[in-house]
């Protein structure tokens, strides 16, 4: 929650109105006061963090944008030894949008926060933050990212060559 909480108070949330005093089971409720914008904003399930630093930076300076992420039910339970975190498909659906999707371990009660970030010059790093309510389990599930590709006259998108998830398991782009 305080994770979550912050980044809304600071980078903005995907989110929709609703009146001070009632609680929408399952979210976490954010009232936005510093900003002098007096409507309270719901973290409801998995969702992007829209104006988040990062994904702003990522569409200014490259231009790729985060425009969903979904996430499957948990697909297994946790052994043992949690299995690694694995991008499992990398593709473009179209000349403006590629899919990404990848296996992670996370708490089984959770739901996700999702941003992209540049890192290095040439990687599309992809980034998840757990929150919600936490369970004594651990579990596999499945993220997918829907970024958009702003193509422009610089052509900056086509530094990019590389995808990571948390820094981890990275996989050559297709050509862009």
């Amino acid at each position: 929650m305080g994770l979550a909480f912050i980044s809304c108070l600071v980078l903005g949330c995907h989110s929709k109105e609703v009146q001070p005093g009632n609680s929408i089971p399952g979210t976490d409720i954010v009232n936005d006061d510093d900003s002098g914008d007096k409507n309270t904003y719901v973290l409801e399930g998995t969702t992007v963090l829209r104006s988040s630093e990062k994904n702003i930076a990522a569409r200014w300076e490259y231009g790729f944008y985060l425009e969903k992420l979904e996430s499957s039910n948990c697909n297994q339970p946790a052994t043992e030894s949690p299995p690694p975190i694995e991008i499992t498909s990398v593709k473009m659906t179209n000349d403006s949008t590629l899919v990404v999707s990848a296996n992670i371990y996370a708490n089984c009660s959770h739901k996700f926060l999702g941003e992209i970030e540049i890192v290095e010059e040439n990687t599309l790093n992809l980034v998840y933050h757990g929150y919600g309510g936490y369970a004594s389990c651990g579990c596999c599930f499945g993220l997918t990212y829907t970024i958009n590709i702003f193509r422009d006259d610089d052509k900056r998108y086509t530094k990019v060559k590389y995808v990571t998830i948390g820094g981890y398991n990275k996989k050559k782009l297709p050509r862009i």
